[in-house]
């Protein structure tokens, strides 16, 4: 793994709704572009990084009004501390770009443990 970082690639959220695991959170079905297979990730905290150079851009989310834990777009990220999320807390970082992997980055370093989510393995050169 990188920086000890669970990283899906070639994936993107199929769908979100809140879990009805003990805990709460939120559980994602996350499909592989090839459509070759499906995963369930339960997550109590979910980041969106897939926004255009800090424009906020959140989808709509079914049952979001009963989600008790946070849902943070890059743009307003401080870090894993301020947010509650260090020390085991899991969190789905949705989008490695800068601002997805630095974050992910940031609540490893405070003893989160991130899983990121990304639509591609490519790297630009």
């Amino acid at each position: 793994s990188v920086l000890g970082l669970r990283v899906e690639y070639r994936s993107l959220v199929a769908g979100m709704a809140p879990s009805q695991a003990a805990g709460g959170g939120w559980a994602l079905d996350v499909a592989r572009l090839d459509g070759a297979s499906r995963k369930r990730f339960v997550a109590r905290h979910v980041i969106f990084a897939n926004g255009v150079y800090n424009d906020a851009l959140l989808p709509p989310l079914q049952g979001k009004e009963r989600f008790c834990g946070k849902i943070v777009h890059s743009s307003r990220y401080t870090n894993a501390t301020d947010l509650g999320w260090a020390n085991g807390k899991r969190v789905l970082v949705v989008g490695w770009g800068n601002s997805g992997s630095e974050i992910a980055l940031d609540l490893v370093e405070h003893g989160a443990r991130p899983t990121l989510l990304a639509r591609s393995p490519q790297v630009a050169q």
